[in-house]
């Protein structure tokens, strides 16, 4: 058996052999966690946010982002462009025509860590 890193929202403790949600009003801010800690500070890693409904962090959607000083990603600002999931920032738009889209399809969250 390999062990996987829980991922965020998520934790085990020593000696455990699965990953366990963390209690309402808790939340585990990264990867490996071994406890949870109040809801209230934490925030997601740099590229993801928490979905409503949802436990954990999910990587940011195409033109959406978060710096990591946050509980959830935000839209880019009008006039820039997040081209790829998990953006921690947004680019200016370029008015070149070989710049990517402007818009892009909407996709589901995905989690940041899939279970092997």
């Amino acid at each position: 058996s390999t062990c996987v890193a829980c991922p965020v929202g998520f934790y085990a403790g020593i000696g455990d052999t699965s990953c366990k949600s963390c209690p309402s009003g808790t939340f585990a801010t990264a990867t490996g966690s071994t406890a949870c800690t109040a809801s209230v500070t934490s925030i997601c890693p740099a590229g993801s946010g928490m979905v409503s409904g949802q436990k954990g962090c999910y990587l940011c959607a195409i033109n959406m982002y978060n710096s990591g000083s946050s509980l959830y990603c935000s839209s880019c600002p009008f006039g820039q462009i997040a081209v790829s999931q998990g953006a921690s920032s947004c680019s200016m738009i370029s008015n070149s025509p070989t710049s990517p889209p402007t818009s892009a399809p909407s996709f589901a969250p995905t989690p940041m860590l899939a279970n092997t």
